[in-house]
């Protein structure tokens, strides 16, 4: 079902999930509620959603079952009083807490307790989390906040972090950050070479890795030539393998 949402439109205010058929709805505040909808849509159709009851009855009737719909607009500020006064009038019957923003009044069962406990106890650890664990807090890596917040990377008997990684391999951490973001394993990140930018950067020529003075070298041509060449659209192969021209007569 087209639940009408505009992405250029950002307003603040107070929606509902409501399923159409029972009149059953779920009552919400967001300082964006377009963006907000959307997630719940998403957590929805891949059944992470946080309130089990809107999930179950999702997952039972579908998605063309519900609908989103704005109840009224108001600044951030107030958005708490709202969503306050819209659960206490309409009294939605998917609202888990009946206090907005917060979870005072909820209170756990028996069986809710025993079952987190439960799940909580028995959470499979990786075998190398505690050792990768161990090593960092013996390095000292946790004793700053900002840093114990970071991933650690195991390589050759050792382990780092990012900036570490960066710093130990000679690579920028913007460089490896986005190479471990596209999925490379660790080992490749760190052993990959440089293909582009920089004057430092390598360059397949011929079949090995150079840096553009040694392509200079070996091809003839100088290294400003080849990356004017390159600034003006040539391709890199285009630009090395193109012949120097002679110069032009001049007149008179």
């Amino acid at each position: 079902m087209d639940w009408g949402l505009d992405v250029k439109t950002k307003l603040p205010g107070i929606y509902e999930i409501v399923h159409i058929r029972s009149g059953r709805a779920y009552i919400g505040s967001a300082a964006d509620m377009v963006k907000r909808v959307a997630y719940h849509r998403w957590a929805l159709r891949y059944g992470r959603h946080h309130n089990r009851f809107l999930q179950c009855c999702w997952d039972k009737h579908g998605e063309r079952a519900f609908g989103f719909r704005p109840l009224f607009v108001c600044p951030v500020a107030d958005l708490l009083f709202f969503e306050q006064r819209a659960i206490d009038v309409l009294a939605p019957e998917f609202n888990v807490l009946p206090v907005a923003g917060g979870v005072r009044g909820h209170k756990w069962t028996a069986e809710q307790r025993a079952r987190h406990c439960l799940a909580m106890r028995n959470k499979p650890v990786p075998p190398t989390q505690g050792l990768a664990i161990s090593e960092a807090w013996r390095r000292g890596v946790y004793k700053e906040g900002m840093r114990a917040k970071s991933n650690l990377y195991a390589h050759a008997g050792r382990t780092y972090t990012l900036a570490e990684a960066a710093t130990e391999f000679g690579i920028n951490a913007n460089t490896l950050k986005y190479r471990l973001a596209k999925g490379m394993p660790f080992n490749d990140a760190i052993s990959a070479p440089l293909v582009f930018g920089g004057r430092f950067a390598k360059w397949l020529y011929r079949g090995e890795y150079c840096t553009m003075e040694e392509v200079a070298a070996l091809c003839g041509i100088k290294r400003v030539t080849i990356n004017r060449r390159m600034w003006r659209g040539m391709s890199f192969e285009k630009a090395v393998n193109l012949p120097l021209q002679q110069g032009r007569k001049r007149k008179g």
